[in-house]
């Protein structure tokens, strides 16, 4: 799914490599990747893309920017560093006005996991797109990264997504809208 036609595809021919999960009262995503980075980067395409309506203009024309960001990971855990990166997605767009299209992390800092991590992103000015939806925080209720070993089968326990077969990586997150 590409509701801004600027998001680069990452899981080849799969149109399927993110999908809204539902909750009783906000909403989530769910994402299955090959690879940790990709989970990230696929994590943070479906939370934007959700935000946005899949209607606005001239977003495809728009340049590109690129910028490098240092997070300060508050643990260690996936599910930190996924977290940490939805976040301050989310603070750019709110204080510095530059609305991430795309964001990937220093591979080094995924293996020592020490220090601040270093994240390349792909910007466009907040004003080029017209959100319609408001996220006000990510929860931890719920926050799955999680790895498949080869020949495991995970099945959306909604039953909304697809069933995937590892080796690989899936994630859970919630929002609070």
């Amino acid at each position: 799914m590409n509701l801004l036609g600027i998001f680069v595809s990452r899981s080849g021919d799969d149109a399927v490599s993110w999908w809204i999960s539902p909750t009783t009262a906000d909403t989530g995503i769910r994402a299955f990747e090959p690879d940790l980075m990709t989970l990230f980067a696929t994590m943070l395409e479906g939370m934007q893309s959700m935000i946005l309506d899949d209607t606005t203009p001239g977003t495809s024309n728009t340049s590109l920017r690129t910028s490098e960001v240092s997070l300060e990971v508050k643990g260690i855990s996936n599910e930190e560093v996924l977290v940490t990166l939805l976040e301050e997605a989310l603070y750019e767009a709110e204080v510095h006005e530059r609305w991430w299209v795309r964001a990937t992390l220093d591979p080094r800092w995924l293996t020592h996991r020490q220090g601040r991590c270093r994240v390349v992103v792909w910007w466009i000015p907040v004003l080029d797109v017209d959100p319609v939806l408001h996220i006000k925080a990510i929860t931890r209720h719920g926050l799955i990264v999680d790895a498949l070993k080869e020949g495991e089968i995970h099945v959306d326990p909604a039953g909304v997504g697809p069933e995937f077969v590892g080796p690989g990586y899936h994630a859970h997150v919630i929002f609070d809208v």
